[in-house]
């Protein structure tokens, strides 16, 4: 227990990329939006670390702890929901060229949401995903939408999955989360 909390306490405090010599990598995500289409108004924040253990060439595990304030505003009504999530996650590595690598991550995403409306949910994520090395030490990771997802809230289960839906290229990149990471 001591050692996840203190791989989270790294992980909030640096971002970092994952090679072959490399064991360990931490990262995240940051985001903040807002958007206003009369008459209603969303605001979000979201942070995610991120942490991992690269097994060996081909496989690693690792997982993300987010935290997310979302609050809409509907003419005089206002309603806020924060969110903490714990994703463990396993990667499997297929092919790529010198510093870029292509993966496909199966993740069990457990949200525990509170605020003015309070609920939980716990899922089976698959998505792909797009490793790229910026130097030794430094690099990204985008995770694009899931191909296939199973999540159940509070009772109510809804099961996707994402081949040829309608999705246009430009709504795919624009969903993609991107992580800066750095490798130790």
């Amino acid at each position: 227990m001591k050692r996840l909390l203190l791989s989270a306490v790294i992980a909030i405090a640096l971002v970092g990329t994952i090679e072959a010599q490399t064991k360990f990598w931490v990262g995240g995500s940051f985001s903040i939006s807002s958007s206003d289409h009369d008459p209603n108004k969303d605001h979000s924040f979201i942070l995610m670390p991120e942490f991992g253990y690269r097994i060996n060439d081909n496989w690693a595990v690792g997982g993300m702890l987010g935290f997310r304030s979302f609050t809409t505003e509907t003419g005089d009504f206002e309603q806020k929901t924060n969110s903490t999530s714990i994703v463990p996650f396993a990667r499997y590595y297929v092919g790529g060229v010198s510093m870029v690598r292509f993966f496909a991550q199966g993740s069990l995403p457990m949200i525990f949401y509170g605020g003015d409306v309070s609920y939980n949910s716990v899922g089976l994520i698959a998505s792909p995903g797009l490793e790229i090395a910026i130097n030794e030490k430094w690099g990204f990771n985008m995770l694009m939408p899931p191909v296939l997802s199973l999540v159940n809230t509070d009772g109510n289960t809804d099961f996707y999955i994402g081949l040829n839906d309608g999705y246009n290229i430009e709504d795919y990149i624009l969903k993609t989360s991107i992580s800066f990471i750095y490798k130790f």
